[in-house]
């Protein structure tokens, strides 16, 4: 069986309704990663609105990693405090 990387970033750059295609495809994701846009940086910087992507996952029965692929927007420490802020499953 083929599973696919959820891009989340590029997913809400070209789709949006992050949720709603969570809904739709979670029999095929085979990992999750996020940045937030504008910007690809961490989670809290942008547009999306991670603690409510993260629970849609749970609620879906994910629970496997999530990866990051992002810039930290004003240093790893901050960008650390704001990922730990938006891991709210």
């Amino acid at each position: 069986m083929i599973k696919i990387n959820w891009d989340l970033y590029h997913m809400h750059i070209t789709e949006g309704d992050l949720c709603g295609h969570l809904n739709e495809g979670f029999d095929q994701i085979g990992y999750v990663q996020l940045a937030d846009h504008p910007g690809r940086n961490e989670p809290g910087t942008g547009e999306i609105y991670y603690p409510r992507v993260l629970k849609e996952l749970k609620k879906l029965g994910y629970n496997d990693f999530v990866g990051l692929e992002c810039w930290p927007l004003e240093g790893e420490l901050t960008a650390a405090k704001r990922v730990a802020k938006a891991d709210q499953w």
